[in-house]
């Protein structure tokens, strides 16, 4: 506790207690999944900068064929199209997966890859639409030159921090406190905090970036500020899914393992669980531990990519008729910060004398959002 002097009354001391370890004790873990396993896994120190740089994304280590293309004679050049010829490398080995071949690429045009069989009595096979190419290696020719230059810049993006407040006014406190003690204050307290982790949770999924800068208004009132989330944030990765097969929903969960880490969550409404149930019950695997940190997680079953969890948030469920009830985001939350400038404070703001109690919540947050490719939307699941 620490104390802090009120302008509205001078000398008094108002009690300030820093809760964002305890608030995730007295809340619903249902209504703000996201930020409380954000905050487990990355929670970041205070920063006094609103601006982040943002960590060089990994090479991907595998891609998918674009174009059939037939089979070359015996150790002849032949010609593979792939869907992103831009993630291949002058001396990269590469494999079909479904053909087992293995073949160097000896050119790259930004459309087609040029690539021979070091086997000289093997042909380089047929690489068929949607084959799936593994990037694994890299060989040159004994004493030949320096590579091509593979340049790259590490970008750098921000985002903003926001403050969010909320006051709790109870009335009659001194009366009630006497004949009944404390518990309906203590209640109204703890939903006032729920709510505060609700709205940050809200801010995760759809704010966007965003503060008033003008000059005029600024004489008036300080700047105000939005902090972006993740809807936001996802450029790359948006599938629609009206009608999402089994075999496309594990493609671009696939599409989204290509960068970051080995983990992802899948946040989704009733929609996504109710789609996937239609492809058979064993896709779903309920875990031995039912509950973590207070949250049903669920598994994807029969995923080679990674490990993939469910979660059913209420927030994507609380309204059937907005179209964000049709959308399920999929989630690298290793590689997404919880920032704080100010952490979850909780003061008494109310004056001396009073027969009621207000306390204020504060918190002044933003999310630093890193490797935006090992992040996806599906979005208009029926």
């Amino acid at each position: 506790m620490i104390g802090r002097t009120g302008s509205d009354d001078l000398g008094e001391k108002r009690p300030q207690a820093d809760i964002s370890d305890e608030i995730f004790d007295i809340t619903k873990p249902k209504d703000s999944p996201v930020v409380r396993i954000i905050r487990k896994l990355n929670k970041s120190k205070p920063k006094a900068t609103t601006f982040y740089t943002q960590v060089q994304e990994d090479e991907p280590r595998y891609d998918t064929v674009k174009t059939t293309t037939v089979a070359s004679s015996a150790g002849a050049v032949g010609t593979v199209t792939p869907d992103n010829p831009t993630y291949f490398r002058v001396g990269a080995l590469i494999l079909n997966e479904t053909t087992s071949v293995q073949v160097l690429v000896t050119a790259n045009d930004g459309t087609d890859l040029t690539v021979i069989n070091l086997d000289k009595t093997a042909t380089t096979g047929a690489w068929t639409e949607d084959d799936i190419i593994v990037i694994f290696s890299g060989t040159f020719e004994e004493g030949s030159e320096k590579p091509a230059l593979h340049m790259v810049q590490p970008s750098y993006v921000y985002n903003l921090l926001c403050t969010n407040k909320r006051l709790l006014h109870v009335t009659r406190t001194t009366q009630q406190i006497q004949l009944h003690g404390l518990p309906e204050l203590s209640r109204q307290q703890g939903k006032m905090m729920n709510e505060m982790l609700k709205d940050v949770e809200g801010q995760f999924f759809f704010g966007q970036r965003e503060e008033n800068n003008d000059v005029a208004a600024m004489r008036t009132y300080n700047r105000i500020a939005s902090t972006g989330g993740i809807d936001e944030f996802i450029a790359t990765n948006r599938f629609s899914s009206t009608s999402l097969a089994q075999a496309d929903f594990f493609d671009d969960l696939l599409t989204c393992f290509r960068y970051g880490s080995d983990e992802r969550y899948i946040v989704c409404s009733n929609k996504l669980l109710t789609k996937i149930g239609t492809w058979g019950l064993e896709y779903v695997q309920v875990p031995r531990t039912e509950e973590t940190l207070g949250i049903v997680i669920n598994k994807i079953r029969d995923f080679g990519g990674g490990n993939a969890y469910i979660i059913n948030h209420p927030m994507l469920n609380e309204n059937t008729a907005s179209k964000y009830h049709a959308y399920a985001y999929c989630l690298d939350l290793k590689n997404i910060g919880y920032k704080t400038l100010q952490d979850i404070v909780l003061s008494d703001v109310n004056s001396a004398g009073g027969d009621y109690t207000e306390k204020q919540v504060i918190t002044e947050f933003g999310f630093e959002l890193i490797q935006e490719k090992a992040n996806g939307v599906w979005y208009g699941i029926t």
